[in-house]
């Protein structure tokens, strides 16, 4: 930042040079002057724009500088929040291993229990459909029954499932508390 200063420093003076020289050098009547003081004065005025031109030139190469500096930390701060978010991911695979498992028992318990439901309402269907015959046909008692304690065992295994699951993951907890 100090070279900025710097720059913005000698630009000013610069510019107030040729301010002065313009006041100073551009008299209402013309007035015959030495060729030498003329040609002092124009080197002068030439000399300040060439070095305003010159800060100016400084100061866009320091502002791209900073530009340039401004959009790596952006990239590097979207690497860091990348890799923290890897790490997170590692960390949760590294602490849980026994989870994809568990959700795979989980999924397969779930899957018997919607089968078992399902097979559960397609006897109270016919069951239903008997009794508004007038028929009693013990053999759809019969499944209805068997489809019943076979929806409710899956559902048992579904919660167990569930429950070891739950004990699996708070098992490294309780362990690390203790």
């Amino acid at each position: 930042m100090s070279d900025i200063e710097d720059l913005d420093r000698r630009l000013k003076a610069a510019l107030e040079r040729i301010d002065r020289a313009i006041e100073s050098g551009a008299p209402t009547q013309p007035q015959a002057r030495p060729a030498t003081e003329a040609a002092i004065d124009q080197a002068a005025l030439d000399n300040a724009i060439a070095q305003a031109r010159d800060a100016e030139a400084q100061v866009a190469a320091l502002q791209s500088a900073v530009d340039a500096a401004q959009a790596q930390n952006a990239q590097l701060s979207a690497h860091v929040a990348q890799l923290e978010a890897s790490q997170a991911e590692q960390v949760h695979q590294a602490t849980h291993p026994d989870m994809t498992a568990d959700v795979a028992r989980l999924s397969a318990d779930v899957q018997a229990l919607q089968a078992a439901n399902q097979q559960l309402r397609d006897n109270n269907t016919a069951l239903r459909a008997a009794n508004e015959q007038g028929l009693a046909d013990v053999e759809l008692i019969n499944q209805s029954a068997e489809a019943e304690l076979t929806a409710l065992r899956a559902a048992r295994a579904a919660d167990r499932s569930e429950l070891d699951m739950i004990l699996t993951n708070l098992r490294p907890i309780i362990e690390e508390t203790a």
